[in-house]
């Protein structure tokens, strides 16, 4: 008798436990993680090996790259080393939300450094189409922010500085937007830069 009534006792509190951890699982907001610096700025950061590669031939790649990749090298090159070991590049992938970046270059003989790093977002929104920025760094540290106030019960939390869970699912939104583009553009870094002509059938 003594051991069922203990089991009973028990109940109350499995239910109460299974409840909030519905509840959690319910209201966090799922997204990938990213690289971050130790200022917890987003920064994609990748070397890559050439074998057999001198950097002259790596930099006449990244200048080629760059050209095709965007309207005008001329317009999106910030910095171009007389050395040949770096190039810098700021642009903007343009739509809805229209992503601003920096890309940076660091080349030697054999290998080369990818740095994507310095996002913003700006869009027109409103019934003025007002131009609003967005700052995916802040949004990210939102994110996680927002979750660890979930997975701790604090209710406050939604109603604090106005961020809802709303409003986090739309910087989810743009963190991933962040995320699928500078993968995107890594890939197809290295598949430029460690691509040879030599061979071409022109």
């Amino acid at each position: 008798m003594k051991k069922l009534l203990f089991i009973f006792l028990l109940l109350p509190f499995s239910a109460f436990s299974q409840q909030d951890f519905s509840k959690y699982y319910k209201d966090t907001i799922v997204y990938a993680p990213l690289p971050v610096d130790s200022a917890g700025a987003i920064v994609f950061r990748r070397v890559f090996d050439a074998p057999n590669t001198p950097k002259s031939e790596l930099y006449a790649r990244a200048k080629i790259w760059t050209a095709i990749a965007f309207r005008s090298a001329k317009n999106v090159i910030q910095l171009d080393d007389d050395q040949k070991t770096s190039l810098i590049i700021k642009g903007v992938q343009e739509g809805e939300n229209n992503l601003w970046f920096t890309i940076q270059f660091t080349i030697k003989d054999n290998r080369f450094r990818v740095i994507i790093s310095q996002f913003w977002i700006e869009r027109l929104e409103g019934p003025n189409y007002l131009q609003v920025k967005y700052y995916p760094d802040k949004d990210y540290e939102d994110l996680y922010e927002y979750n660890v106030n979930v997975k701790s019960g604090n209710g406050d939390f939604n109603g604090r500085n106005g961020i809802t869970k709303h409003h986090v699912t739309q910087n989810a939104s743009r963190v991933q937007l962040v995320s699928d583009f500078a993968n995107s553009e890594l890939q197809e870094i290295q598949k430029a830069m460690q691509k040879s002509a030599i061979g071409d059938d022109f």
